[in-house]
């Protein structure tokens, strides 16, 4: 399905995981090739990690957020800018 997915939109697709379901379902397979998105509120991960983006809150208030849900999930991208424009499907 990530192939599938890569050769439709013309760019490789995010993998969210937590540490259980990389372990179990991603890590010794070719879906490592793929950058991950992690799920951890509890543990930063380690640069010597492979992650591309990490979501560190589930629970977080923002200032001028007028959503339906009352907390919404913080995310951070490990690069900078040009790094984060790869991502971008043109």
């Amino acid at each position: 399905m990530a192939e599938a997915l890569e050769q439709h939109y013309g760019a490789k697709p995010i993998i969210y995981v937590t540490g259980k379901s990389y372990r179990r379902y991603i890590k010794g397979t070719e879906l490592e090739k793929y950058p991950l998105w992690i799920r951890n509120v509890y543990f930063k991960p380690t640069a010597s990690d492979d992650w591309a983006f990490w979501q560190y809150a589930d629970d977080s208030k923002l200032e001028g957020y007028s959503g339906d849900e009352e907390c919404i999930d913080m995310n951070v991208f490990f690069g900078n800018e040009n790094e984060l424009k790869q991502y971008l499907i043109q």
